[in-house]
């Protein structure tokens, strides 16, 4: 093969490898949070809805609490019903990167790919995908039926990844169950059915369904671009550090940014605070940030980062997850004793989070104090002899105990 074909070849195949990996456009229906090219729209209960909403052939009943407009069989609706099919359609031609069981979720994990499901598919537990790090990583279901989640079944997103570059494209209904929690477009052709308490992050969007909802929260969900955040955030990270999580997080700009706020949950809706860390306000440099949990959960858990301006808006971060494993442990030495035994933690940053309780063996405490140092003199000469019981108190709870002996 002559160089310039082979160049020409190249050329073509990296082509069709960035068509490849691209997310459909969205065009006209991407202000819309809920929308039906064909299909009612019924609002029972009281449903919060960021975001349009609207069908292009059907009848709305309700009344949501909206943040958006509602569009009716109008010109908007009409460029958003041929948007929602150019959509369906491109993502449909799709070839899969892999094929996977029509059950998702028990704490399963997936990387950026396009995925396909031959039948009709259950999100049963947690679904975490995880983006490593890159905020434009692409993930694509083609579904062959329809979507059903269960009870308090969620999708999870990590380390970067961003619902507005998730799609699920359903040849067939989406119906979320009953306090789920869902991420992504959903492009489906059937109804969408958001039962009594389930949650929709991105949109959900039908080529030929009604849309019903029942005291709901709905997010749109855009790129950074097209929705510019007071802040512009570069990176933010958490991992485990010794017996503390370290959380960091740049921003490029900042404008009007009052303060931070980490949170943190263990099942990916409940979240509680447990740091704030002062905002720069206004600011066109890089700026680093960095803060310690040192009370972290046992296991798996997530964090994410909470932005308030000055005015009380504010944003959040992607989600991102640490698993903890408490190692925290210690020598005693001499045991038996006489006068004095010394403790030594197997980590020096240990220092100061760990607490020493001593116990005589009808249950009375004799001792109870902070490991200032990692090797510590324990004085015993008001023990009298006997056996003793001990405990080292680390994130109020026990990582060793064991026994004494005074003689």
């Amino acid at each position: 093969m002559k160089p310039l074909q082979l160049l020409t070849v190249v050329i073509l195949f990296l082509r069709s490898l960035v068509s490849y990996c691209q997310a459909p456009d969205l065009g006209a229906v991407s202000n819309f949070a809920l929308f039906t090219a064909v299909g009612a729209l019924n609002f029972t209960g009281t449903s919060n809805i960021t975001g349009n909403i609207g069908t292009n052939a059907g009848v709305f009943t309700g009344s949501p609490t909206l943040i958006g407009q509602i569009h009716i069989e109008d010109s908007v609706s009409a460029q958003a019903a041929i948007a929602v099919n150019a959509a369906y359609t491109y993502l449909n031609e799709k070839v899969c990167d892999s094929v996977l069981a029509d059950t998702l979720g028990n704490n399963q994990i997936l990387t950026p790919h396009i995925y396909c499901i031959g039948a009709a598919a259950t999100l049963n537990g947690t679904l975490m995908l995880d983006a490593h790090g890159d905020s434009n990583a692409l993930f694509i279901f083609k579904i062959n039926g329809a979507l059903n989640t269960m009870i308090s079944s969620q999708v999870i997103l990590i380390n970067s990844a961003c619902s507005c570059n998730v799609f699920w494209l359903l040849n067939g209904a989406l119906n979320l169950d009953t306090n789920s929690a869902f991420d992504g477009n959903a492009i489906a052709n059937g109804a969408i059915n958001l039962l009594d308490g389930s949650s929709l992050t991105g949109r959900g969007l039908s080529i030929n369904g009604a849309i019903s909802s029942q005291n709901n929260l709905v997010v749109l969900t855009a790129p950074s671009s097209a929705n510019p955040l007071p802040i512009e955030l570069l990176s933010f990270n958490a991992y485990t550090k010794n017996m503390n999580v370290q959380i960091n997080w740049s921003t490029a700009s900042e404008i009007n940014n009052n303060y931070f706020t980490i949170q943190r949950t263990e099942n990916g809706s409940d979240f509680e605070d447990i740091l704030r860390v002062k905002g720069a306000g206004n600011s066109v440099t890089v700026l680093y940030y960095s803060a310690f949990d040192i009370y972290p959960y046992e296991g798996i858990s997530y964090y994410r980062l909470m932005q308030t301006d000055f005015d009380g808006k504010f944003t959040y971060s992607n989600l991102v997850m640490v698993t903890y494993e408490n190692n925290l442990s210690c020598t005693i030495y001499p045991n038996p004793f006489v006068k004095s035994t010394t403790l030594v933690l197997n980590e020096a940053s240990d220092i100061n989070i760990a607490e020493l309780r001593i116990y005589t063996i009808a249950g009375a405490e004799v001792m109870n104090t902070i490991l200032t140092k990692q090797s510590t003199v324990i004085e015993t000469d008001n023990f009298t002899s006997g056996i003793y019981f001990y405990e080292i108190i680390c994130n109020n709870k026990t990582t060793q105990s064991g026994r004494l002996i005074s003689q």
